[in-house]
């Protein structure tokens, strides 16, 4: 048998123990100076094994090993001529000064506040990502606020994840603590206009770049790959982050990463040093004598050099090498999927067709299904459709972007290019379409609607199927008896309390509301900033449900809420290319006034687009944002993009208005989260001030649909 290696020190008798079971122990006398570092060794290991035996609760295991804890103590003491007696009597006295442990008393802090953090870590962690990735962010913010330094050596960077600290390094900054960063160019992976950003976005920092300053900057550096983050506390502990995260969204958030925090054994002096001064005079040293300042001069240089898209861009963080497999975007579950003539569903449509199927085969002929924009609606209710093997469709909608776009999905999904006729916009319905794509506008006129029979049809969709309760959609409703009707909404829920589920007696086939849909990775995650909103609306008159639109335009049009929306827009970056933002304004004027604001006053390129445009100018302006080649980056909007536009390009959504409604703050928040790739997350802004029903947000965002629910 192998020798089973222990290299420790062991009682006296446990060689002779050895040998009596038939073993061969190999053993040493210890010199004085080995003897004194293997005491400390061993006070480590005994405590360990008190602390394994603690968690079990078993009682006289505990004993046990506390038995051991107070033999390697005596043997400590003794080395400096201290006995069991002296050990008692200095026990005694600290117990007088300062008492046991019979109060079970937790010291938290000292002083009058400290930042606001969800938890501490104060024992050693292994993080596993992305599971664990809320902790991991969250164990950044505890260190910055327990910390008077904190030290950041990290190969790669991007803003996504800068978005999510940037409070807690501007306040850790403010409060005169040291904070240091140290960032590399290799790969290309870093891009130089995110070096400028880092430098500017967070007064005070100390930003160097690793690049050894004999090095020409054009040229590149050795490699620099490290992963480290260093924090000292205000109580003189350090404590260590070391793993495999860079300093990236990605890195933090999405990718299978493993890091290794600890505040308690790296403080040790196991040689000369503990691992904490070992790392961070590495650092020191690379920072005095390897980096470079984030200059104009180096950034001329790098730029000359840089190249991206060196690597596939399958992530939101341009070509991170390690990350080339980890992109947040999936076809499979952004919508159903073609494979030559096949069309597979993604797994939510999976879900409503079976349970679509159920319903009918228990004689069941409506039902509706509430589902995030984004998840698929259209193409479910074609493949429901064709599962059914039915022949006739009216599919009904309010606008006619929404028409033919249902129309191109269901022409994919049956193979056949010419199916469906659209009615609307002048088209006028024909009694002998077998299926009809119609604008409820133009069917619900009595001269159009009486050219079909109740029966023209054997199946009826309903979008946006919260409208429902208007009028127009009655009549049509009601007119028609199909062998099966389908309900389609993101929103069931109205402020005017009417149940629209009740016309399809509320049978609902299928549920997945906007927050479930992120998590299940069939919409992009979001980052929620509110933002405070100077505005007094107390000054603004309250007309029962809703403020005065006049004077709340006029409140909203100043200079200083325009100065701090530019601000914010130039401080949280999207993961690549250009912001693209929809910002939902209160009115016309406001939208507009916005709009030049932003580009006059501020540099960014912004047009206003509402219900006054005409379609043409609405396409023309998407397209433009769509573009990373076109300068515009916001869209100020009133009216329009609600619902039944989607632009899956968006990386920014601003809050301009005060959210009065559940169903509208989630119909515009999903305006920017349907699945693209590379974009692995979208920027929220939200701005907050004294104004009625300011719960509505963060209730919505706990996933309440109303204040019923809550």
């Amino acid at each position: 048998m192998s020798a089973i290696i222990h290299r420790k020190l062991v009682r006296d008798r446990v060689p002779d123990i050895i040998r009596e079971e038939g073993g061969s122990p190999v053993v040493r006398t210890l010199t004085a100076d080995e003897f004194r570092d293997a005491v400390g060794a061993k006070l480590i290991e005994e405590a360990q094994e008190l602390f394994r035996s603690w968690r079990t609760g078993n009682a006289k295991a505990i004993l046990k090993e506390s038995a051991d804890v107070l033999e390697v103590i005596l043997a400590a003491i003794g080395i400096h001529g201290l006995t069991l007696d002296d050990l008692l009597a200095e026990r005694d006295r600290r117990l007088r000064d300062r008492g046991g442990f019979l109060k079970m008393q937790f010291l938290e802090w000292v002083g009058e506040s400290t930042a606001a953090v969800e938890s501490f870590e104060d024992a050693p962690r292994l993080f596993l990502g992305p599971a664990e990735s809320p902790r991991l962010i969250n164990l950044i913010k505890s260190e910055l606020a327990r910390s008077r330094t904190a030290w950041i050596a990290s190969a790669f960077y991007s803003p996504g994840l800068m978005n999510l600290l940037l409070r807690d390094f501007t306040r850790f900054i403010a409060e005169g603590c040291d904070l240091r960063v140290i960032l590399s160019t290799m790969g290309n992976i870093t891009r130089p206009e995110h070096l400028t950003h880092l430098r500017d976005v967070v007064p005070g920092i100390q930003l160097r770049v690793f690049h050894p300053p004999d090095i020409p900057f054009e040229e590149e550096p050795p490699s620099f790959h490290l992963k480290i983050y260093l924090f000292q506390h205000v109580n003189g502990n350090g404590s260590l982050l070391i793993g495999s995260s860079n300093l990236t969204e990605a890195g933090f958030c999405r990718n299978i990463e493993w890091n290794y925090f600890s505040q308690s054994e790296i403080n040790l002096p196991f040689e000369d040093r503990s691992p904490f001064d070992k790392a961070s005079e590495a650092f020191r040293h690379y920072w005095e004598n390897a980096t470079v300042n984030v200059s104009d001069d180096f950034l001329d240089g790098y730029r000359k050099r840089f190249k991206p898209q060196l690597f596939p861009q399958r992530t939101g963080e341009p070509n991170e090498i390690e990350q080339g497999f980890t992109g947040v975007f999936d076809s499979q579950k952004a919508f159903a999927v073609a494979h030559g003539r096949r069309i597979t569903p993604n797994e939510a449509q999976v879900e409503a067709l079976e349970n679509l199927s159920l319903l009918r085969s228990r004689g069941i002929d409506k039902a509706a299904v509430i589902a995030a924009t984004g998840v698929g609606k259209t193409y479910l209710a074609a493949l429901d459709f064709k599962q059914t093997g039915m022949r006739s469709l009216l599919f009904i909608a309010h606008r006619e972007t929404l028409l033919q776009a249902a129309m191109r999905s269901f022409r994919t999904v049956l193979g056949d290019p010419r199916f469906g006729m659209f009615v609307g916009g002048g088209r006028h319905p024909d009694e002998e379409a077998g299926s009809v794509f119609a604008m409820i506008q133009t069917l619900s006129r009595m001269e159009h609607l009486q050219k079909f029979t109740p029966d023209s049809f054997e199946y009826v969709v309903l979008d946006e199927f919260h409208h429902a309760e208007a009028e127009s959609y009655r009549k049509v409703i009601g007119h028609f008896k199909p062998a099966f009707f389908l309900g389609l909404t993101a929103t069931p829920e109205r402020m005017d309390g009417q149940d629209v589920l009740a016309l399809c007696d509320r049978n609902i086939a299928y549920e997945l509301r906007l927050l479930d849909a992120v998590d299940r990775g069939l919409l992009t995650p979001f980052q929620y900033y509110a933002i405070h909103d100077p505005v007094d609306y107390d000054q603004i008159s309250w007309r029962g449900t809703h403020y005065d639109l006049d004077e709340l335009t006029t409140a909203l049009e100043n200079d200083t809420r325009t100065t701090i929306i530019a601000t914010n827009l130039k401080r949280y970056l999207p993961p690549s290319g250009k912001t693209r933002a929809l910002a939902f304004c209160t009115s016309v004027s406001h939208a507009r006034y916005t709009a030049h604001a932003l580009a006059r006053d501020h540099g960014i390129p912004s047009l206003a687009l509402t219900g006054e445009d005409p379609e043409d100018r609405r396409q023309d302006v998407i397209k433009r944002l769509q573009d990373e080649n076109d300068p515009l980056q916001v869209i100020c909007t009133v009216d329009i993009f609600n619902e039944g536009i989607d632009i899956p390009e968006v990386t920014h959504i601003l809050f301009l208005r005060p959210t009065q409604s559940f169903t509208v703050f989630l119909q515009q928040l999903g305006r920017g989260l349907r699945l693209k790739e590379g974009k692995s997350f979208v920027v929220v802004m939200d701005f907050v001030g004294n104004f009625r029903r300011a719960h509505v947000a963060p209730l919505a965002l706990k996933g309440y649909t109303s204040e019923a629910d809550f």
